[in-house]
C-alpha cells in the first residue's frame, strides 16, 4: 500500500487486490513449495522496487522479489499473519493502526526493522530464502516480533526476530519516521516496549 509514496507506483498498479498475493517459492523445513497464491500477481510479485532490498545483505534469492525489511508485528504473540486479537504491534492480518492509536508514543514505538531474507524464519531455513516481497504464509514472512535476535548456528522454529548482516545491531524506523541503530546488546526489557504500540511503558533512552 505504501507503493505510491516510494517511487513504486508502476507495481502498484499491476496488483490485483481481488485476488490472492503470489510467491515463485518457498523452502519451508526443507521442503520446496510453491509457486503459491495466484498467477495474476506473478508479475508484480517479480517486480519488486529496490528500496526493499539491504545493500549489505548477500543475496541467496532475486533482489527483485524476496525483502530485507518487516514491519512490527508485536511483542511475541502468535501470529500477527493470521490473527487481529490481542495483537500490539502495528502490523497484523486486516490491521487498520493509525497513527493516534500508537498511544506509547511514535518516538517509542517500532514501524519496521531490518528481516534479512537469509534469516532462519520459523520454518524457513537460514540462507535459503524468506521474505516475499508480496506473500505472506504461516511463518509470518514480512513481520518483525520481540523475539530475541536468532544466532547464525541455531534454528528456532518461532523465530521472528530482527536480524541484519550490520555488525552488532540492526537498523529501524519508528512509527514518528525517525531512524535509529539498535545495538544488540540493548536491554531486553526496553527492546520488547520499542515493539507495543499501547503498553503506556516507559521506554527511556536506549
Amino acid at each position: 500500500m505504501i507503493l505510491p509514496q516510494i517511487d513504486g507506483t508502476n507495481v502498484y498498479n499491476i496488483i490485483d487486490f481481488t485476488v490472492p498475493a503470489y510467491v515463485y517459492s518457498i523452502v519451508e523445513n526443507g521442503t520446496q513449495r510453491g509457486p503459491a497464491g495466484d498467477p495474476k500477481n506473478k508479475l508484480a510479485a517479480t517486480s519488486m522496487p529496490p528500496v526493499f532490498v539491504c545493500p549489505s545483505a548477500p543475496r541467496v534469492q532475486p533482489a527483485n522479489q524476496n525483502k530485507d525489511y518487516g514491519i512490527n508485528g508485536g511483542t511475541g504473540i502468535c501470529c500477527p499473519e493470521r490473527a487481529q486479537t490481542g495483537m500490539n504491534g502495528i502490523g497484523f492480518v486486516n490491521s487498520s493502526v493509525r497513527l493516534g492509536h500508537i498511544i506509547d508514543g511514535t518516538s517509542n514505538t517500532l514501524m519496521f526493522a531490518e528481516l534479512a531474507h537469509t534469516t532462519n524464519h520459523s520454518w524457513l531455513d537460514r540462507n535459503t530464502g524468506s521474505n516475499p516481497f508480496l506473500f505472506v504464509h504461516h511463518p509470518s514472512e514480512g513481520y518483525v516480533d520481540a523475539t530475541a535476535q536468532d544466532l547464525p548456528d541455531n534454528h528456532t522454529y518461532n523465530n521472528r526476530a530482527a536480524e541484519s548482516h550490520h555488525v552488532g545491531g540492526v537498523q529501524a524506523v519508528f512509527a514518528d519516521g525517525h531512524l535509529k541503530f539498535i545495538s544488540d546488546n540493548i536491554d531486553t526489557n526496553t527492546y520488547i516496549k520499542l515493539f507495543s504500540r499501547n503498553g503506556s511503558e516507559v521506554v527511556g533512552d536506549f
